[in-house]
């Protein structure tokens, strides 16, 4: 996957994001700002908000994305699950409050992540 494909399903499953990820990237290279800086810089603070704003919807459609990435095959999207997202996740005071909204997929590849990060 490219940076263009996995921002356009990003702001394709969460529209309400659009506005911080326009002012977010307009700098920079617009939908073909590198998905690392956009998942890092515009996706966890936005999804660290609507927690805290108790936001179920928009928070169910973040880890409907994260979903998403969690269930492509490829080594792309693998790395911006684990790198950009998890080690984000991770660096929170308490990271359990994201991980009881993972689906599936992205909580075995959670677990994974944790394996690996304590070997």
């Amino acid at each position: 996957m490219t940076c263009l494909e996995i921002n356009k399903l990003m702001l394709d499953t969460i529209p309400e994001i659009s506005n911080v990820f326009n002012k977010e990237t307009e700098w920079q290279e617009g939908l073909d700002t590198g998905s690392t800086v956009v998942i890092e810089d515009v996706l966890i603070p936005f999804l660290d908000t609507q927690i805290f704003l108790n936001n179920l919807l928009i928070s169910d459609k973040i880890f409907t994305f994260i979903e998403k990435l969690a269930l492509f095959n490829d080594e792309y999207a693998q790395m911006l699950l684990f790198v950009s997202f998890f080690e984000n996740v991770e660096s929170f005071k308490k990271p359990s409050i994201f991980v009881n909204f993972f689906k599936p997929t992205t909580l075995i590849k959670y677990k994974e992540f944790l394996a690996k990060k304590d070997c």
